[in-house]
């Protein structure tokens, strides 16, 4: 598999998540972490980059997607039960991404 299909498995994870759950970016949902991520990937593989290069790009993308969800209420999902007192907190499905997706770049190898 190369990156340019790995991008668009990515994709169709993102595609299947919103389909399913209604989310969308900015609902405070894995999908903060997880669209940022594809994007990174799509825009590595486009840019002819190698997929340790590319997973880097997408794990940092991970992370800072998932610290945004601090600055937003939860709509979706188990968080929305907590509205407003979601702000400040992190959503945990992003900064496990964000985590996973770090991992995974950090075991890659050029």
């Amino acid at each position: 598999m190369n990156l340019a299909e790995f991008a668009e498995l990515m994709q169709a994870a993102v595609d299947g998540i919103q389909k399913r759950g209604g989310a969308k970016l900015g609902d405070k949902t894995l999908l903060d972490a997880l669209i940022p991520t594809t994007e990174s990937l799509k825009d590595s593989a486009a840019k002819g980059l190698d997929f340790k290069t590319a997973f880097d790009l997408g794990a940092k993308a991970a992370r800072e997607g998932a610290e945004k969800t601090r600055e937003y209420a939860a709509s979706k999902g188990r968080a929305s039960y907590v509205g407003d007192r979601s702000l400040s907190y992190p959503d945990a499905g992003a900064m496990a991404l964000g985590i996973i997706f770090t991992e995974i770049a950090e075991k890659l190898t050029a």
